[in-house]
């Protein structure tokens, strides 16, 4: 399980973000991957910064980490 949190000073904006990033991952339950939300972060504001998160399960920690290492280079998945 990998979660992504976002954070930002305008309440949608980290909600935004992340519902764009989940249009780029692959869910596909027969390879293992769902991903859930965006949805708000438990301590939604903290600090001033609304916080929001999406949370990806992958069924082999393997597949799990290759999915967030082309994120993380900003490849397309």
């Amino acid at each position: 399980m990998a979660l992504i949190r976002a954070d930002s000073i305008a309440q949608e904006e980290a909600r935004t973000f992340l519902a764009a990033l989940r249009e780029t991952l692959p869910e596909d339950p027969d390879l293992g991957v769902l991903v859930q939300g965006p949805a708000a972060a438990p301590m939604e504001r903290r600090g001033g910064r609304y916080r929001a998160q999406l949370m990806v399960l992958g069924r082999r920690r393997g597949d799990l980490r290759d999915l967030l290492a082309r994120l993380r280079s900003g490849a397309r998945t």
